[in-house]
């Protein structure tokens, strides 16, 4: 069976907990028509002529495009298959027209009270924002009912297209609502994930476009619109999960996922591939419901059909499910139980992960042991954390889950009690029973008030984001665990360039792109797009450090994971993350925030030695810095007294006395008197501008001998051009303008460049280990310089492209006192 998407509007907070799936109307649309092609038609609501935007490439225009075709049946056919709430109607944005505030107020059709939504975060809210800014000439849309917050991209088909095939994407099928985000190219799954928890500010991370805006005169798309940086999924799960119980998970399953799986009910599954053992005095075979029920005691034989070289895996299994769930006696805690059991499944192959699931839903099923049904359930969210089912058992196992979902909850904080003659005494152990209860009782505090249904919704949120993402290439580490135990993220510090850092919340799936996403979010940045997420190591503390950009798929949780069994190794490592700018674009001197970034990492390099300067250079910035962090020079000398290593690179501060630099320093620095802070960065960064060489990223390369190259250089990666530089003095010996370039790639160990034409080329070979990163940078520039999207490195192919020469657009001179002395 197919399955399709469709864009909802935001919803208005939810005030009651009535399912939303009781009543649904049709949903409308105020400014869009949605089409078969990617271009889609809407009406600029202060001129009232038509313009047309394309979804795929932000492209707009007054003109009809050639290839608009418009789709009759197509809303008709889409209702008919889902069911759909009502949107709030919003004007659709002026032709050239910037946003005042990124929230908008709409009215509940029901109550007729105004909320607000953000157009960003999607977030929604009964109070006016405190930065909310009201139209100059038009009143509050109206809007949906208060009901249970619609997810960005909800579900509306059957997830399952056969017993044994798991549907993980859904066609573009989209309706749009002008001026919501649409999510048109996420995979179904990152979509469910959203809807288990009923999460409206959370985007996959599949590329995800906002709606939309009428053309301006130059017929582009405004930079704001290109570059909104969506707040991916991460940042929200845990707080949605935390604050909902179990009805409302329920409530946000889509209906979609309900009828796909509710044909699969484990009893088929267990009928046709579970191992039926003879049992009892007279050799009877056990019953499926007898399969299928909780037994505290070991099993003798794999529940499956496995093979003799596996079925030890599938028994040490059973021991450690039954020691973590308390259900067997050991001297272990139980989170190294559950460790071990992590480990083997990420290592096994398909059908020993299906059976730690099966085992796990016999352990979890009819258990008398309220405690025990709890740990169980932690265990499955655990594994659902680290590695997937097969593709055929996934669908059953959801059916599962959802049941136990669905469950009305039971277990209060108050009710919970530990049955000891539940736990057998072994002659063996010479932990008594008490103590074991002790300690299950100490293992348990910070999770007493979680029930089955709402573990159950958690662990279903976790195997849909497993089965899209695979397997995890590390095993979790104990904090982790215990995180994921209580439901909780794991808090790391993402460290920046001033060697400052900010503490955000990481989920065991949380990737490179989704952090980056989270903290430029955090920081107010505008282009998410120019910072990537950096691991930094050192072997050893004095040791240099090794820096590499992460990719986007990379689980951050997992490089926390080598890190550890790295400094159980070596007690002397270190590693962290690191947020920084990846490409150095255009400054967008309206934003501060990115100004702050670029000034951050403007100084960083300048102290660390980056670029070649002159005494004068050091000075000038040195008291451009010192005006930024202190303002106004008040006399006090002591400011930079013992501290001139945070201004001056190490090489300069060498070779003067301290004394000497402080007053040449503090000279300057006096005579800046008025300069507010924002514009010291600016002037800061002006003046590092004059260096051919800022803003690029350095490589160390070989070269061959068949050109005037030496055989060791330096190559600068600027926006415009590529630089082949000496690696000592950095002086530049040639220079690649991008519009010369007629194409380049890489390999494993170099990077190429070729100038010429089709009838005459030149290559030149870099030979280094960097050359992915390197075609990465150039692609993203070039990409840049012709007004094309930046893709992501994963996704990055070989370009052969003939750039034209760039318009460049200069900002004019801003009047300071401060000048480069040539």
């Amino acid at each position: 069976m197919d399955a399709s998407s469709e864009s909802q509007g935001p919803a208005a907070p939810s005030t009651n907990s009535a399912s939303s799936s009781q009543s649904s109307t049709t949903a409308t649309t105020s400014a869009a028509t949605p089409v078969q092609s990617d271009w889609v038609e809407a009406r600029d609501p202060n001129s009232g002529k038509v313009y047309y935007a394309n979804l795929k490439t932000r492209q707009t225009t007054w003109e009809k495009p050639a290839d608009f075709v418009r789709s009759v049946a197509a809303v008709p056919a889409l209702a008919k298959s889902a069911s759909t709430v009502s949107t709030p109607t919003v004007a659709a944005a002026a032709p050239g027209a910037a946003a005042k505030s990124a929230w908008m107020a709409c009215v509940d059709a029901k109550s007729g009270r105004t909320y607000y939504y953000h157009s960003q975060t999607r977030e929604t809210r009964w109070h006016k924002p405190l930065d909310f800014v009201a139209p100059s000439s038009s009143a509050a849309s109206p809007g949906p009912a208060p009901v249970a917050p619609a997810t960005s991209a909800t579900a509306t088909a059957n997830v399952i297209r056969s017993p044994s095939v798991l549907t993980t994407e859904a066609p573009p099928s989209v309706s749009v609502h002008a001026p919501a985000p649409i999510a048109t190219t996420a995979p179904l799954t990152s979509q469910l994930s959203a809807s288990l928890l009923g999460i409206t500010s959370m985007q996959s991370g599949a590329p995800s476009l906002s709606a939309p805006a009428a053309p301006t005169t130059s017929g582009t798309v405004s930079d704001t619109t290109q570059a909104a940086a969506p707040l991916m999924r991460t940042l929200s799960v845990t707080a949605a999960a935390a604050a909902a119980d179990d009805n409302a998970l329920r409530r946000k399953l889509p209906s979609g996922l309900l009828a796909s799986i509710q044909n699969f009910q484990l009893e088929g599954y267990a009928n046709t591939h579970f191992a039926k053992q003879k049992a009892g005095l007279f050799g009877k075979k056990e019953t499926i419901e007898q399969m299928l029920r909780f037994n505290a005691e070991l099993l003798k034989h794999p529940l499956l059909k496995l093979g003799s070289e596996v079925a030890p895996i599938a028994l040490q299994a059973n021991r450690n499910i039954l020691s973590y769930m308390g259900d067997r006696q050991s001297s272990k805690e139980p989170s190294k139980h559950a460790a071990k059991l992590l480990r083997n499944g990420l290592d096994a192959a398909e059908d020993v992960r299906d059976e730690i699931y099966c085992q796990l839903c016999k352990q979890t099923n009819d258990n008398p042991n309220e405690l025990s049904t709890v740990r169980g359930w932690q265990l499955m969210a655990l594994c659902a954390s680290v590695f997937p089912p097969s593709t055929e058992f996934a669908n059953y196992l959801m059916n599962y889950i959802e049941k136990n979902a669905s469950l009305p909850s039971k277990l209060r904080t108050n009710e919970l009690g530990i049955q000891e003659s539940f736990i057998k005494q072994d002659s063996r152990r010479t932990m008594s029973v008490s103590k074991q209860v002790s300690s299950l009782v100490e293992g348990q505090k910070s999770i007493t008030a979680h029930d089955v249904p709402t573990l159950a919704a958690f662990t279903l949120h976790r195997l849909v984001r497993i089965l899209e993402d695979g397997p995890r290439r590390e095993v979790p580490v104990m904090r982790e665990i215990e995180a994921t135990q209580n439901r909780k993220p794991c808090m790391l510090r993402v460290h920046f360039v001033n060697e400052t850092f900010k503490t955000v919340p990481v989920e065991s799936f949380t990737t490179a792109i989704e952090l980056r996403d989270i903290m430029a979010h955090k920081l107010k940045l505008k282009n998410a797009v120019i910072y990537s997420i950096a691991e930094v190591v050192k072997a050893t503390p004095d040791s240099p450090a090794d820096e590499r950009f992460l990719e986007d798929d990379e689980r951050i949780m997992d490089l926390v994971s080598v890190w550890e069994s790295e400094q159980s190794k070596s007690q002397g490592f270190q590693g962290h993350l690191l947020f920084k700018i990846r490409l150095f674009l255009a400054l967008d001197e309206t934003d501060q925030e990115q100004v702050n970034m670029y000034y951050m990492q403007a100084v960083a390099d300048v102290v660390a030695g980056r670029y070649p300067t002159t005494e004068q250079d050091v000075i000038t910035l040195a008291a451009l810095q010192m005006q930024c962090n202190f303002g106004d020079y008040t006399g006090n000398s002591e400011l930079i007294t013992g501290k001139l290593a945070t201004y001056i690179p190490l090489a300069w501060l060498q070779q003067g006395k301290p004394t000497e630099w402080e007053e040449k320093i503090l000279l300057l620095y006096a005579k800046l008197l008025g300069y507010e802070t924002r514009e010291a960065k600016l002037s800061y960064l002006d003046y590092c501008k004059n260096w051919p060489l800022f803003s690029t990223s350095f490589f160390n390369c070989q070269q061959s001998k068949k050109n005037d190259l030496p055989a060791e250089v330096l190559l600068a990666v600027g926006s415009s051009k590529l630089f082949v530089c000496d690696p000592i003095e950095k002086t530049t010996l040639k220079t690649f303008e991008y519009a010369e370039i007629v194409t380049w790639g890489h390999s494993a160990d170099n990077f190429v460049v070729v100038c010429g034409n089709l009838v005459a080329q030149d290559k030149t070979y870099f030979e280094t280990p960097k050359g992915r990163e390197i075609n990465y940078l150039v692609s993203s520039y070039v990409n840049a310089l012709v007004g094309k999207p930046i893709q992501s490195i994963n996704k990055e192919e070989r370009t052969r492209i003939a750039v034209g020469k760039p318009t460049v657009v200069k900002r004019p001179t801003r009047t300071t006192t401060v000048s480069r002395k040539k």
